[in-house]
């Protein structure tokens, strides 16, 4: 379990977090460039997307900090850190799990060909980010975007994976046991 300071502890106490919820947008094709081991690739996502959105009762500052240990507590690491206060990884690589659990928990790629979650046995490359935009001096939108594409190990057919809503659900509860107001 990781270790934090008392300090980023009690910054975010006193906290609260309201509306989750995923919501339909309509998007445009978008490209994302990924390099593994194995090379380097572009993953194309089009048509609807599905977008977690919640209002955080906290100053953005205090959002931003908690973000590295909820992520690091769900064993995603962050390949991406923006100024514009988003962070996530557009290149995570999945094996089947996901913050611990069955991937397909959280991704939806599709069956294989003998009816199992695609998401659980294929290498499944996926883009999780988190975007905060500050929404008055003690409240911050969060937005929270995953998808990905699956490949069966053996090679063929790419298979693209959408989001359970799970997965976002998760990062939220986190936030909000961190903001959570102290007896």
């Amino acid at each position: 379990m990781p270790r934090y300071s008392l300090v980023s502890i009690l910054l975010l106490a006193g906290c609260s977090t309201t509306g989750t919820g995923l919501s339909t947008v309509q998007t445009t094709p978008a490209t994302t460039e990924v390099e593994t081991a194995a090379g380097r690739y572009s993953i194309t996502s089009t048509g609807e997307q599905l977008v977690f959105s919640q209002t955080l009762h906290a100053p953005s500052n205090h959002v931003w900090t908690a973000l590295p240990m909820v992520f690091e507590t769900l064993e995603i690491s962050a390949g991406v850190v923006t100024e514009n206060q988003s962070y996530g990884n557009p290149s995570l690589r999945v094996n089947g799990r996901l913050a611990g659990e069955r991937a397909s928990l959280y991704l939806d790629c599709g069956k294989t060909p003998i009816g199992a979650p695609a998401a659980d046995s294929y290498s499944t490359d996926a883009n999780v980010l988190a975007t905060l935009q500050p929404s008055g001096q003690e409240s911050t939108h969060l937005q929270i975007r995953l998808h990905g594409v699956a490949t069966p190990r053996a090679g063929g057919g790419r298979a693209p994976c959408t989001t359970t809503g799970k997965l976002e659900n998760r990062i939220a509860e986190e936030l909000t046991a961190l903001f959570q107001p102290r007896p």
